[in-house]
């Protein structure tokens, strides 16, 4: 496979740093070619409590990376995570301004710009602005009005933002651990990149990316993200209710938990559950 590009990806979460290194091919296959997962201390629920530790498990993760890989990291492709990350839908209308009444790039540029004019208070940051569909004159359900005949051009935007504070912690970690960053991206996103389908999109489809402090929420409708969210909720509190239940220790209670835990029931007799 010839070489297009080098993509890195680093989910900084609450029991572990990952960091995968992609190989982006001419025809846009991606292979994984160095992959480092260090354990981490440093987050709660997926929010930095403590620089140090997180910095340090981030340089180890990419180390490990670039190890397997022979590839050195310069810049990466972040997940933000934790119950600060939030989304709303937000629509914008502008009049075609083209001598010809057809919609343009710049129209459709000034409508997402006037869906994204929305207060967003000054302790967020603001991560995405996706625009959903579009609506031309009185038709609406248009994926792209481009050069379509037009004389008011509707748009409705998916806006997700996060904590400042938080992303300000982060990205201090990531840049102290010696990494550039591409984007910042929201975890529950980055997910359904990996997992669901152009077909489950239009279908409509919820994802859950389970992780061990909170559970990365999206909700896609129509082709496009609809609900973007995370729950303080995780792997953890499983492992806590199972130490708490069978007065046993929180490692032996994870090492039940992955051992013999599942989520299928129909592998589990009726005498088990």
């Amino acid at each position: 496979m010839e070489r297009e590009a080098v993509m890195v990806g680093i989910d900084v979460g609450t029991s572990k740093v990952s960091t995968l290194i992609g190989e982006i091919g001419r025809d846009s296959s991606l292979t994984i070619i160095g992959k480092g997962i260090v354990p981490t201390t440093g987050l709660r629920k997926g929010v930095v409590v403590n620089i140090d530790q997180t910095v340090q498990s981030i340089a180890q993760s990419v180390e490990q990376a670039e190890r397997s890989s022979g590839y050195k990291v310069d810049a990466a492709f972040i997940s933000v995570a934790g119950e600060h990350v939030k989304s709303q839908n937000s629509h914008g209308t502008v009049a075609v301004s083209s001598r010809r009444p057809e919609a343009t790039q710049e129209d459709i540029a000034r409508a997402t710009e006037v869906a994204q004019a929305i207060q967003i208070p000054s302790n967020r940051k603001e991560l995405h602005a996706l625009p959903r569909d579009f609506s031309v004159d009185d038709q609406e359900g248009v994926k792209d009005p481009l050069g379509m005949s037009a004389i008011r051009l509707g748009v409705e935007v998916h806006i997700v933002t996060a904590s400042a504070t938080a992303i300000q912690n982060l990205t201090k970690c990531v840049l102290a651990a010696g990494v550039k960053i591409d984007e910042l991206v929201a975890g529950a996103l980055a997910s359904a990149e990996a997992v669901v389908s152009d077909t489950e999109r239009e279908l409509g489809v919820a994802i859950a990316d389970i992780g061990a402090g909170t559970i990365d929420l999206a909700i896609f409708a129509d082709g496009s993200p609809f609900y973007t969210g995370v729950l303080p909720v995780g792997g953890n509190h499983v492992t806590n209710d199972l130490a708490i239940g069978l007065k046993t220790s929180l490692q032996a209670a994870e090492e039940l938990k992955i051992q013999h835990g599942t989520a299928d029931l129909s592998s589990i007799d009726e005498d088990e559950t």
